[in-house]
């Protein structure tokens, strides 16, 4: 199978790092917003409520990322279980982007 890409870069080291700018675009944050989120699943079709959903599934990300909780290595999805199960662990992640 042949593919054919038109592009202005001569320089094949510029274009692969293009291409793979691209893909750890796709690979940090839609694949975390895909396993964390289920964005993909996600069953807002109506008006605007996808890119509202969208934009506060990035925001909680963001949040949820930056919070601290004083352990070595603890998953996005084990942050967002402490916060649903302690307030004051909520109370930490929606801090985060204050300071």
């Amino acid at each position: 199978e042949w593919r054919y890409f038109i592009t202005s870069l001569k320089d094949i080291d510029k274009f692969a790092y293009s291409v793979r700018q691209h893909w750890s675009v796709e690979n940090h944050l839609h694949w975390r917003l895909d396993v964390i989120y289920g964005e993909d699943r996600a069953c807002a079709r109506k008006d605007n409520s996808p890119i509202n959903m969208n934009i506060l599934r990035k925001t909680a990300l963001s949040l949820v990322q930056k919070a601290d909780f004083k352990q070595k290595r603890l998953s996005s999805k084990k942050k967002r279980l402490k916060a649903a199960l302690n307030p004051e662990a909520l109370i930490t992640i929606l801090l985060a982007g204050c300071g």
